[in-house]
């Protein structure tokens, strides 16, 4: 019987950064807690091969609990903030882009942490605006949840995918061996995919999708889900945004864990036109209408105001999205053959 192969490095940094950020929020999970979150991890990559004994989690978890104390005590882990910046000597040019994200963060129901910031300071002038809160975190979650800390791995992949545009180079130059040896999850390794969900998730620049592709990503038994909504209109940077909170306001509420992603789709479409259409208006009134605009001639709600109750009782009763066209028996009139 064969020895089983050791533990990536990179599954024990998944056990140690599951239970310390699950620990930051006051739960503290158990080995068998983890390690069913984990084989779901590994289902979805199609690596449940590698899945831990209970007993490599047990040892994984002791040292993960000796450490806390430690990493919590360096207050990198927390809120970030302009105060924060001074305090730890971020550059105050790096402000800007720190906003930006600290913004997007606020809006899809995310924390923005210290090291994450010191970590997009240090690259934002390696990746575009877009890929820095995904770098960020790849970087700081290593720092934290790392036992060996290293990054060589994470550097080529910037500055090989920076130099070629695409993944293409940064395989090429895997295959060929001039890579430095990586031990990563392979989620990090195709962080530049046009179509990869948690990248788009982080995309400072789409908070949009990101809520919608956040949520998408929880309909774990719905798997014929498509990788985002799609819509007719165009918004600004900050018509995205107020769509983006409108959207995560009314996943929050009860009715919405029962919706099917087809239900999900109609409301989010029909969201994202309400919010064009209060844009257009805006462009048209200025001010005024922010004055008064966030009510109808009545009194009532706007239609980016409405409860999903609302809005379900007004996107029932248009067809179905992905209806099929009824198709009609052609009848022969009398003297055609």
């Amino acid at each position: 019987m064969g020895l089983k192969p050791k533990t990536p490095e990179w599954i024990e940094q998944e056990i140690r950064a599951t239970w310390s950020e699950a620990k930051d929020e006051g739960r503290d999970l158990t080995a068998r807690e983890l390690r069913e979150n984990l084989k779901d991890l590994l289902k979805s990559k199609e690596l449940v091969h590698l899945l831990p004994s209970l007993r490599k989690v047990q040892l994984v978890l002791t040292k993960a609990r000796a450490d806390y104390p430690k990493i919590v005590a360096q207050g990198l882990d927390t809120e970030w903030s302009l105060a924060a910046s001074k305090k730890h000597r971020i550059p105050p040019e790096a402000d800007g882009d720190l906003l930006r994200i600290w913004r997007f963060c606020r809006v899809v129901g995310r924390r923005f942490t210290i090291r994450e910031a010191l970590w997009a300071s240090r690259l934002r002038q390696l990746v575009p605006l877009g890929q820095l809160l995904s770098q960020a975190l790849d970087y700081s979650r290593r720092e934290r949840f790392s036992d060996n800390f290293q990054t060589a791995d994470l550097d080529a992949r910037i500055a090989f995918i920076e130099g070629g545009k695409t993944p293409w180079l940064h395989c090429v130059a895997d295959d060929a061996g001039v890579m430095p040896p990586h031990d990563l999850n392979p989620g990090e390794l195709s962080n530049f995919g046009a179509d990869d969900m948690m990248v788009s998730f982080l995309d400072v620049e789409k908070p949009g999708q990101a809520v919608e592709r956040k949520l998408l990503l929880d309909l774990v038994d719905q798997p014929d889900a498509p990788l985002n909504f799609s819509h007719d209109e165009r918004l600004s940077e900050e018509g995205d945004m107020v769509y983006a909170l409108r959207l995560r306001k009314l996943s929050e509420e009860l009715r919405w864990d029962g919706l099917d992603w087809n239900t999900m789709q109609k409301v989010a479409r029909h969201l994202h036109k309400a919010v064009a259409g209060e844009e257009q208006e805006i462009k048209q009134m200025g001010v005024p209408w922010l004055l008064t605009g966030f009510r109808g001639p009545s009194g009532e709600d706007r239609p980016s105001k409405q409860s999903l109750d609302g809005i379900l009782e007004q996107v029932n009763k248009t067809p179905a999205v992905d209806k099929k066209p009824t198709i009609r028996k052609k009848t022969t009139k009398k003297g055609e053959k």
